[in-house]
């Protein structure tokens, strides 16, 4: 074998090794038109216990709704204008020593006092907002007033640039939470995003909430642990949308109300893209929450210089 040919092979098989190594990249954005209708089954199980000066409490919940997402209008830039309400809602909830509470917005039923306020958020248009084409939020009106604060994110933020498989990204969000001397103090977080996989045009995509600001206070830590949640995302890149999204919470506080004060809060949540009509949609009856898995817990970010000191 000449010289020549012998790193003509090389040269060949380098390229050919190069070519077959190469990363394939997916670009992920959301693909709307003005007048699509977005329609999701959003279920929400919630467990809480309380243990203050040796008495101990559990709160258990369960929400099943039918989320709605009119796209109102899209702009030049790309930017998604959407209107949010909800279909229907079922609530469930019980507390030590106390009974049962029981909603069904489909039932004629009037709600208890308990669920009054969640029972005129039906069929009502409750807030306006714009996010860009890869899911940032730019504007937010809301148009009914909320039991809770609205979050500063509304929907899963993709990478601006096409990526690859391993590729990560993330998005800084400010938290509000209200102390118990009714102060608003605020707190630095940021989701993290990595692409796990894309199997037949699906994109699994992993989550994880970490808190950028360093946090002491159990009493401030007791307020953001429903935010801390982490999971996994399905979407749809030709269809440019959330398929699925399962997140879970699974947080304890301590010393929260003094020394022996404890909290332990799990939560998980699954949102589903609903694909029938509209008229055969009808969200079933909540029966009683069950937790079957514990969420991985957060990995704390290092601090920024930029952070905003909570006391």
């Amino acid at each position: 074998m000449t010289r020549n040919v012998f790193f003509g092979l090389v040269l060949t098989a380098t390229t050919f090794a190069s070519a077959t190594f190469a990363a394939d990249t997916y670009e992920l954005k959301y693909k709307l038109a003005e007048g699509d209708v977005l329609r999701s089954k959003v279920t929400h199980l919630v467990n809480v216990t309380t243990k203050i000066q040796g008495n101990s409490q559990t709160a258990q919940s369960r929400t099943v709704s039918t989320k709605n997402w009119k796209v109102e209008k899209i702009d030049d830039e790309g930017n998604i204008t959407l209107v949010h309400s909800i279909e229907d809602l079922q609530l469930w909830n019980k507390v030590t020593d106390r009974p049962e509470q029981v909603y069904d917005s489909t039932s004629p039923e009037p709600p208890s006092p308990i669920f009054q306020r969640a029972a005129q958020s039906v069929g009502v248009p409750l807030s306006r907002f714009t996010i860009s084409k890869n899911g940032f939020l730019v504007e937010r009106e809301e148009l009914q007033e909320s039991a809770h604060a609205p979050f500063n994110q509304v929907t899963v933020v993709l990478p601006a640039e096409p990526v690859e498989i391993g590729a990560k990204w993330d998005s800084p969000t400010d938290v509000q939470i209200r102390t118990s001397k009714q102060q608003l103090k605020k707190v630095k977080t940021r989701q993290l995003f990595t692409l796990e996989s894309v199997v037949n045009g699906v994109a699994t995509i992993d989550m994880k909430t970490q808190i950028l600001t360093p946090i002491e206070n159990p009493e401030i830590k007791v307020e953001l642990i429903q935010q801390l949640a982490n999971g996994k995302v399905k979407f749809d890149i030709d269809a440019g949308r959330v398929m699925r999204q399962d997140l879970d919470m699974d947080e304890t506080v301590i010393g929260f109300q003094g020394e022996a004060s404890m909290m332990k809060f799990r939560g998980r949540m699954q949102e589903e893209l609903l694909t029938e009509p509209l008229q055969a949609a009808v969200a079933p009856t909540p029966p009683k929450p069950e937790f079957e898995r514990t969420a991985e817990a957060p990995t704390p970010a290092k601090r920024p210089e930029e952070a905003t000191e909570v006391e």
